[in-house]
């Protein structure tokens, strides 16, 4: 949607013509539906990204470990590549899982897939890889 050459989201618009301008700049106009088409403006509100994220958690829609365009592994790969973290090198598993190296280490550091449940992989004390990769 554009309004004066100037392009918009309609559900934000929306969103500000029902419940006025954004609290900040940060705030997004967030659907109590969790469809992200919505333009209904009784399902809009203002919200913080934390708050918009946990609306995603709660409806469903928040994308973790399901397969999207933009995926390169399973969930089930990465609790591979975690198992195979203390006994092979980064550039192994990465050769083993189809991926990249650097993604490996992102992976046993908990930068990326951080939300998946670790104590499963390392035991109850949660204790994770460290700077090098390998489990502690």
């Amino acid at each position: 949607m554009s309004l004066n050459g100037e392009r918009l989201l309609a559900h934000r618009w929306v969103c500000e013509q029902i419940n006025g301008p954004p609290p900040s700049t940060v705030h997004h106009a967030a659907h109590s539906c969790g469809v992200r088409s919505c333009v209904n403006p009784h399902h809009l509100r203002w919200a913080t990204p934390s708050e918009n994220c946990m609306d995603r958690a709660k409806h469903g829609t928040s994308g973790k470990g399901k397969p999207g365009p933009r995926r390169v592994l399973t969930e089930a790969q990465v609790k591979r590549i975690r198992r195979l973290g203390p006994s092979m090198s980064q550039r192994q598993i990465a050769d083993l899982v189809g991926t990249s190296q650097g993604h490996v280490g992102r992976i046993l550091r908990g930068e990326l897939w951080g939300w998946l449940d670790r104590r499963r992989e390392y035991g109850e004390g949660g204790a994770g890889p460290d700077e090098d990769g390998r489990a502690g």
